[in-house]
């Protein structure tokens, strides 16, 4: 499978927003109980990178995740009528 140059912006901005948000958590849970300022950067790295992975997986088995119980096989063309669905409502899809 070849890393188009979307993909690999996608994976590489997954990354820096994961540890954006990591060092936001930290330096709020530093000013809180600064002990524990570390182990909340880390556990939250952890946490977004097995999301991260699991994400990956999906994508490459051609799953989506149709509720927060499940995941379910669709093809290319599911995920656009999906996509318009959400952006124009159902009844715009007699258009096309």
């Amino acid at each position: 499978m070849m890393i188009t140059s979307e993909r690999l912006f996608d994976y590489i901005s997954r990354i820096i927003v994961g540890v954006l948000m990591a060092g936001l958590l930290a330096l709020f849970t530093h000013w809180v109980w600064p002990e524990m300022w570390l182990a909340v950067f880390i556990a939250f790295l952890v946490y977004w990178g097995f999301g991260a992975v699991d994400t990956l997986l999906a994508e490459r088995h051609g799953v989506v995740r149709t509720s927060k119980y499940g995941w379910r096989s669709v093809t290319h063309s599911d995920i656009r009528t999906l996509i318009l669905v959400r952006a124009f409502g159902a009844m715009s899809l007699r258009s096309f």
